[in-house]
């Protein structure tokens, strides 16, 4: 089904996965700074490139999730110097996961800021509309008391 996992190609497989990591933090990290130049063109561009990217990382975890279960226990019988590539590397992914969590956690506040500026803006133009109205004298005191029920 699927060839036998060895020590190295686990350690390609989490070299491999580190590296999208990586690239993965970079994007997230200049989205937040396009975020917070409210350049929304540029946001486009990154979220066009940033999706493939977290399918990418989603099946190399799924796959090598998928070696590892379907191969004997490789981890019982390395040496100490790969056992500690291995550890490592999983300490080292574990912080770009962190570190990415940080940044999107941020960006995902800024987008929320953004949505929300526009109910805003629309609820203080329609109050500005409805006062102009109700001062407004040149409409009958018919059309002044109606809108005053506003």
């Amino acid at each position: 089904m699927y060839p036998t996992l060895t020590v190295e190609s686990l350690i390609e497989q989490l070299q491999t996965e580190i590296s999208l990591l990586q690239q993965l933090h970079v994007l997230s990290q200049t989205e937040y700074l396009v975020l917070e130049k409210e350049d929304y063109a540029e946001l486009q561009e990154i979220a066009e490139i940033k999706e493939p990217l977290v399918q990418q990382i989603g099946h190399q975890e799924d796959h090598l999730t998928r070696m590892l279960r379907a191969s004997k226990p490789i981890l019982s019988a390395i040496s100490s110097q790969q056992r500690e590539v291995v550890q490592s590397l999983k300490r080292e992914a574990l912080t770009l996961l962190e570190h990415i969590n940080r940044v999107e956690a941020g960006n995902r506040v800024y987008v929320e800021r953004f949505k929300a500026d526009p109910i805003r803006t629309s609820y203080a133009l329609h109050q500005d509309r409805k006062l102009l109205q109700t001062y407004d004298f040149t409409q009958g005191p018919s059309s002044l008391i109606s809108h005053l029920a506003d």
